[in-house]
């Protein structure tokens, strides 16, 4: 489970432990600062004989804060820890995690009339052996 080793990798990279870290699903209760990140898409390696030994998958994170100049600061973080790792995370094995793209975003509040939050959205493309049970 891809997940996993993000979530593992995040929570242990130096400048993140303020950022509450979500997998799919946000609490209606948060941080004014916190990131969730998703599985897009899993792409297999067709092998002949058996399953796949290698999937590919591309992973979404998009971060939320107050302010686009915290933002960029977590984004930046969250890039260098991603970005080119390889490895062995929380008995997942990594292969390689390639950054491939982001967007800039800003959210107003109509309910409010407020300003919302800004927002970065990042890109991955992973490598992992798939974990059968």
């Amino acid at each position: 489970m891809v997940e996993k080793a993000i979530k593992n990798i995040l929570d242990n990279t130096s400048g993140l432990s303020t950022v509450d870290k979500y997998f799919a699903i946000l609490p209606e209760k948060r941080s004014s600062k916190y990131l969730v990140y998703y599985r897009n898409s899993t792409e297999p390696n067709d092998t002949k004989t058996g399953r796949s030994t290698l999937d590919e998958a591309v992973i979404q994170i998009n971060i939320f804060c107050e302010t686009a100049l915290e933002c960029a600061n977590i984004a930046e973080k969250v890039r260098g820890a991603l970005d080119r790792y390889s490895g062995t995370a929380n008995e997942i094995k990594v292969q390689s995690i390639q950054f491939t793209n982001e967007l800039n975003m800003f959210e107003f509040n109509e309910i409010y009339n407020s300003a919302g939050n800004y927002q970065i959205t990042q890109f991955y493309q992973i490598r992992v052996e798939p974990v059968y049970q």
